[in-house]
């Protein structure tokens, strides 16, 4: 009996890093059931198609990947993850994709367009496979993404940190 392939909605504006993270999570044994250009498109695509995770660029024209997730969280509240140069440990820009509802953050190995995918392929995937087991809710009176992870009470997520 064969595992199921996780499904996976890849979000860039860069066509060649679409096409990049698309061939690393294929070869790495996801389904990529899509990918979208920008923060509108993925909101379309994630009502539409219905993966198990979306991986997420920050700096995109029009909606930028944190307030795409926040409005994922309204329609179709998905596991993301954000994928971008601009998502690393402290940076103002991967707190406010987290507190939009993203599950977890990656930052690409050498700026906006990386042409080697190597060095974080164990990373994202890890990542993904994780942020895939959470079950985010929205909460309309706080207005707030929520998330659950499955087996996880709720003092635990304060104690994981993923390196």
């Amino acid at each position: 009996m064969s595992e199921k392939k996780l499904r996976v909605l890849v979000v860039d504006d860069s066509a060649f890093m679409r096409s990049s993270v698309a061939r690393t999570l294929g070869a790495a044994g996801f389904d990529v059931i899509g990918q979208a250009k920008d923060g509108r498109e993925a909101i379309d695509k994630v009502k539409a198609l219905g993966p198990d995770v979306v991986t997420m660029d920050f700096n995109m024209p029009g909606m930028n990947g944190a307030e795409a997730v926040r409005e994922i969280m309204r329609a179709r509240p998905t596991p993301v993850v954000m994928f971008s140069a601009h998502t690393r440990q402290g940076a103002k820009e991967t707190f406010e994709a987290l507190g939009a509802g993203a599950v977890d953050f990656v930052t690409k190995p050498a700026g906006e367009v990386s042409a080697d995918l190597s060095k974080i392929a164990d990373e994202l995937t890890r990542k993904l496979t994780v942020a895939a087991a959470a079950r985010p809710r929205y909460s309309a009176g706080s207005g707030e993404a929520v998330l659950v992870l499955a087996g996880v009470s709720p003092l635990e997520p304060a104690l994981m940190r993923m390196p």
